[in-house]
C-alpha cells in the first residue's frame, strides 16, 4: 500500500485469481491488526494503467523489485475511490478517517 498523486494505492499480479474479482466487483475492504488496534478501510478500487503509477509504487515498496518490473505485463497498481477508513480499539472509540 502507498500513497501517490494524491491517492491511497495497492497493488497486485494480474494473473491472481483477486485481480479478476476486483474487476468483476470492484468495492473492496482490507483489513489489518497491530497491537490492540486495527482497521478497515472500504471503498473501490480503480486499476491506473499508468507506468509512472506502477514506477512510484515499486519505489514506495522496494522489495516489490523481486518480483515485478513497471512493463512486465503482469505488475498491476490499484487506487482507491469512495474510500473511507475505520480505526478500532479495545479500548477507545472508533475514529473514522475519509480518504
Amino acid at each position: 500500500m502507498a500513497e501517490w498523486d494524491g491517492k491511497t494505492y495497492i497493488c497486485t499480479n494480474n494473473q491472481k485469481k483477486v485481480f479478476a474479482q476486483i474487476r468483476k466487483n470492484p468495492k473492496v475492504e482490507i483489513s489489518a491488526m497491530v497491537g490492540d488496534k486495527w482497521i478497515r478501510l472500504t471503498g473501490k478500487l480503480v486499476v491506473d494503467p499508468r507506468p509512472e503509477a506502477r514506477k512510484a509504487m515499486l519505489e514506495a515498496t522496494p522489495s516489490l523489485n523481486k518480483m515485478y518490473k513497471v512493463d512486465d505485463g503482469l505488475f498491476e497498481v490499484l487506487y482507491f475511490t469512495e474510500a473511507s477508513a475505520m480505526v478500532y480499539s479495545f479500548t477507545g472509540k472508533p475514529v473514522e478517517i475519509t480518504l
